[in-house]
């Protein structure tokens, strides 16, 4: 969990998420990116709630690392085999990760994600996420669309070691340009499908804030990177990846509608 200039309820109600898990033999390792005095004392202060126990393990950078980096020191430091992500505004269901990895050895898979539940900075739900679950469906539409949810998603060591680490020079896109690398590899990522996860939807996210051209753009790059590098070359992935273009048109709003119109998006239903 990569935790920078959070300090506040969302971070608790993230931690505890993580730490009242039903499948209980964890580590949760929080990665401190330093960003100034007063955010950083409100994290730590924070964390020193959970000083005694032994299962959560702060790692404070001496300087500031950046998402994706941190990401990659996370993973290096991780004791586990299976390696889980969790985004510190985010929240997830008690049995995310018994459910994942059930579902994960009992369909033969190195990385798996679940659907998720979209909720506003209050905590009602807005809205929901439903990513193909099946491998076939993923790999067919895998040039289209980013079919898991990043902070949802846990992978086997061996496919980190493999097909890893996270690219830096893909943010606000690394998770997607990892997918693609770890799909091209032969590993088989999958979804639950059931609403495991919390995403929690923020003005100021990475893909919804002000990087949202950035993360558009680096999502063309990830493409022509499955295309010319990857082995991605069907005509059907290569349909997808031309009209890869129109993303940069797409704003922040757009996005979800995007998703709504494949069936991957439902707005909360109001009376």
């Amino acid at each position: 969990m990569p935790v920078w200039g959070e300090g506040g309820h969302s971070l608790k109600r993230s931690l505890e998420s993580v730490t009242r898990q039903t499948h209980d033999d964890l580590e949760l390792i929080v990665l401190v990116d330093p960003t100034s005095h007063d955010a950083d004392a409100r994290i730590l202060a924070i964390l020193d709630e959970y000083r005694d126990d032994h299962r959560v393990r702060r790692v404070v950078n001496a300087h500031r690392l950046g998402f994706t980096a941190s990401l990659n020191l996370g993973a290096s430091v991780a004791s586990g085999q299976v390696i889980a992500r969790m985004d510190s505004d985010d929240e997830s269901a008690p049995g995310r990760l018994a459910t994942e990895i059930d579902w994960m050895m009992n369909h033969n898979a190195d990385l798996v994600g679940s659907w998720a539940l979209v909720i506003d900075d209050g905590g009602s739900v807005i809205g929901s996420l439903t990513p193909p679950s099946e491998f076939a469906s993923i790999r067919k539409y895998l040039l289209l669309h980013n079919p898991f949810v990043h902070s949802s998603i846990l992978f086997t060591r061996r496919l980190y070691e493999t097909a890893g680490p996270y690219d830096v020079s893909y943010e606000p896109g690394e998770d997607y340009e990892f997918y693609l690398r770890a799909v091209s590899r032969g590993f088989r990522c999958v979804n639950v499908p059931s609403f495991l996860h919390f995403l929690r939807e923020r003005e100021g996210s990475m893909t919804r804030g002000g990087r949202w051209k950035q993360n558009r753009l680096n999502y063309i790059r990830c493409k022509a990177a499955a295309v010319t590098k990857y082995g991605y070359n069907t005509p059907l992935d290569l349909m997808f990846a031309s009209l890869s273009i129109i993303a940069v048109f797409v704003g922040p709003r757009q996005v979800l509608s995007m998703k709504r119109a494949i069936g991957q998006y439902r707005p909360r239903q109001t009376n």
